[in-house]
């Protein structure tokens, strides 16, 4: 009977410091999750070329314009990455997509922040929140625009 007790608290002990250790680990940040930043925005109205894409960005740290390809409102398929810019802002940036884009498709851009290797990594260099929302917003191509 001694040795059951003896056992149980055994046991107890060893789930205590188990409990202890995860309780301890550092909460490890999430491998996609966005970073959140102090500023951060992009401007793109709808395009009309298909091979050329002009937006107003500001970035508070260094990192890239992504353009990707869209299902809904989700991005897929990235089909333009800026070159690495630095902190500041960008009245007239041109990105020049891979091949054309599609006319009347929709077309999302995001913010990342550099890891600091200088070279765009679409795993590595994580998506600006801004106040709670990833800065990513949308266009159209083909669009005749209004003068």
């Amino acid at each position: 009977m001694k040795k059951d007790i003896l056992s149980v608290i055994i046991v107890l002990i060893l789930l205590a410091i188990i409990g202890a250790f995860f309780f301890m680990l550092p909460e490890a940040e999430p491998a996609f999750g966005p970073v959140e930043l102090s500023g951060g925005s992009i401007i793109v109205e709808d395009q009309e070329s298909v091979d050329e894409i002009y937006l107003a960005v500001e970035l508070v740290e260094p990192g890239f314009i992504s353009v990707h390809e869209s299902m809904g409102d989700a991005p897929t398929t990235v089909v333009a990455v800026s070159g690495l810019l630095p902190a500041g802002y960008y009245d007239h940036l041109l990105i020049t997509p891979e091949s054309p884009l599609t006319p009347g498709a929709k077309y999302i851009t995001i913010l990342h922040q550099d890891n600091g290797d200088g070279v765009f990594g679409l795993q590595d260099d994580k998506p600006v929140s801004v106040n709670g929302a990833v800065v990513r917003p949308s266009f159209k191509v083909g669009v005749k625009l209004e003068e």
